[in-house]
């Protein structure tokens, strides 16, 4: 199925958790990362039971640190 990622399209496998989603990307454990789902934020705690539909779009905001 489409989903979008940051307005990119991409593919992904149908009944993916959130979760599961972002381990595939090497994103799950990374600190600092928000994660908003079809224009609403979606806490950390709630990423497992986020089951993702075809057209879903997803927005990744990542905090770095450094001067």
């Amino acid at each position: 199925m489409q989903i979008y990622v940051n307005d990119r399209a991409t593919e992904t496998a149908e009944g993916q958790t959130l979760q599961t989603w972002l381990a595939a990307q090497g994103l799950a454990d990374r600190k600092g990362l928000a994660v908003a789902l079809n224009g609403a934020v979606v806490s950390r705690d709630k990423w497992a039971s986020q089951t993702l539909q075809a057209q879903d779009k997803i927005i990744l905001i990542g905090v770095f640190y450094g001067g």
